[in-house]
């Protein structure tokens, strides 16, 4: 069960504040779920499951970023200990895996936590993308049928369900987006961070 849950260890990952990362990033990743969400909502002529539409193509390009997040992950791994200090311990921004964690993670756990995790999303994406594209025509077809009265209104269940799945599918897509733009920030930046330093004094004083 553990190879299973393994890469959600990130879900785990607590700030300073003790915050979990994924709440941390909660508000950025409904905002753009909501934001891809909405055309295929409110306009029922936007391809949303069809062939060539929105799940199509995510699926196709999370296939792609599936490999490069592996990739990424082989890569940290196997990094010299001497780039960008992976085996020390983060001192400015600390991230623990447990609420009573004395020890911060170091660099290298970190980011393998972030891209196993992105491996997940992408490898996931790529699977549901492909079983919606197949069931979702017979399955939108029964439910076109289906109806319910709520206070003498009658609602059809059909948008409902379809914006459903629409939002939790962008909500999907939205946390691999966020995440990879946390991966790579790390990536490009702050794993060459060092820690400051204090100096000698100049003796020609």
């Amino acid at each position: 069960m553990t190879v299973f849950l393994s890469p959600f260890k990130y879900l785990r990952l607590r700030n300073e504040r003790g915050t979990r990362l994924f709440f941390r990033d909660f508000w950025a990743i409904f905002l753009l779920a909501v934001v891809f969400s909405a055309p295929f909502i409110f306009f029922d002529q936007v391809n949303f499951s069809r062939a060539a539409g929105f799940v199509d193509k995510m699926g196709s390009l999370a296939s792609v970023l599936a490999g490069f997040y592996i990739a990424a992950l082989v890569a940290v791994g196997s990094f010299s200990a001497s780039i960008g200090d992976l085996d020390k311990e983060i001192t400015n921004g600390k991230i623990y895996l447990n609420p009573n964690d004395d020890t911060s993670l170091t660099r290298r756990e970190y980011i393998c936590a972030i891209f196993g995790f992105l491996s997940f999303l992408a490898l996931f994406l790529a699977v549901l993308s492909a079983f919606v594209l197949i069931i979702s025509p017979p399955i939108f077809a029964v439910i076109s049928d289906i109806s319910f009265t709520v206070e003498d209104t009658e609602i059809e269940a059909f948008p409902l369900v379809r914006g459903v799945l629409i939002l939790c599918y962008s909500a999907i897509v939205s946390a691999m987006i966020v995440t990879t733009f946390y991966g790579l920030y790390y990536l490009t930046d702050r794993i060459y961070e060092k820690s400051g330093e204090i100096l000698p004094k100049d003796g020609s004083e």
